[in-house]
């Protein structure tokens, strides 16, 4: 299977409603918590924030969630 066709198969159970449920809820969690321990003194000062890592801190834990569930669905599965 050449590199192509293996990013289709692997997008196509990224795709799942079950991996993407389960990937925003986990930033939702880990952003959230990110954010207060990274930037919480300047959040709750109201002296501004970075937009850019506020983004960051719900992105990468999205993408590390979904390519775990993604990873652990059996070539098999529906």
């Amino acid at each position: 299977m050449e590199v192509s066709e293996r990013f289709c198969v692997f997008m196509k159970k990224v795709k799942k409603p079950l991996v993407l449920k389960t990937a925003i809820k986990t930033s939702l969690v880990v952003g959230i918590l990110l954010n207060v321990s990274n930037q919480g003194h300047e959040i709750f000062a109201g002296t501004g924030t970075h937009i850019d890592s506020i983004l960051l801190n719900f992105i990468i834990p999205f993408c590390v969630s979904a390519y775990s569930g993604a990873k652990t669905i059996d070539e098999s599965s529906p």
